[in-house]
């Protein structure tokens, strides 16, 4: 079915292709993580396809998959399922953490912070004329920075986290845009001839900066919710 495609369709899809096997690998070795990355993955995936037409708009516009205009559902859904299953167990993966209900449950108000955060994106995307990428990173962050004072303990989780979530999916851009799509960027970055085109080892900066907040997030809002702190399993 792909056969005869221009290669730049796979490009968005091949993200998810690299990451995949890291997400199963963990799903498949920590069976304790398993529910929360099914569930935040379903969550992220179906807001990405939502949501990706306002980055379309303004910060990038790569042909989509079957190279049916402003069709990349299936692109989004899986990206986004992954990433968040990623961001949200690979901290907890590596250092072996467990979770342990100690602090107060917060639901409601973690919904609230979802919700401020779709709000403050529409404000200054629609609004106020940010571009989306910068609009998302400054809601995302906003809602973090709440997180974090209340709950000290999420800080460095959620930064490890984004850390390891950086070196994963960025080292998957670098294989596919770097050496086998190098004129990508220049051909589907809406940034390219504005002040905001730099680039770190080949890669747009906003990519780092998008993955720092967003990572960041969906790395410790499931704890902050539930009420969970994340304690190092011991082995006897």
């Amino acid at each position: 079915m792909l056969k005869g495609l221009p290669v730049d369709n796979l490009g968005y899809i091949s993200i998810s292709a690299l990451i995949f096997p890291i997400w199963l690998y963990i799903y498949l070795k920590a069976k304790w993580l398993r529910l929360r990355m099914r569930n935040i993955g379903i969550y992220i995936g179906i807001l990405a396809a939502i949501f990706e037409p306002f980055f379309m708009m303004d910060y990038w516009n790569p042909p989509s998959l079957f190279n049916i205009n402003n069709f990349y559902f299936i692109e989004d859904f899986f990206f986004g399922f992954l990433s968040a299953g990623i961001a949200i167990s690979i901290y907890n993966f590596i250092f072996s953490i467990k979770y342990v209900k100690i602090y107060k449950r917060r639901k409601n108000f973690s919904l609230i912070l979802s919700l401020s955060i779709v709000i403050s994106f529409l404000l200054l995307n629609q609004v106020f004329e940010y571009n989306s990428v910068f609009a998302f990173c400054l809601s995302t962050t906003s809602a973090i920075l709440i997180i974090f004072i209340i709950r000290k303990d999420l800080i460095l989780p959620a930064l490890y986290s984004s850390f390891f979530s950086i070196i994963i999916i960025i080292s998957s851009y670098m294989i596919i845009f770097n050496i086998f799509l190098p004129s990508y960027w220049e051909s589907y970055w809406k940034l390219v001839d504005t002040p905001y085109e730099q680039y770190i080892f080949g890669i747009p900066w906003t990519e780092y900066l998008y993955y720092l907040s967003m990572q960041s997030y969906l790395s410790v809002i499931y704890d902050f919710a539930s009420g969970t702190a994340k304690i190092k399993i011991t082995r006897d």
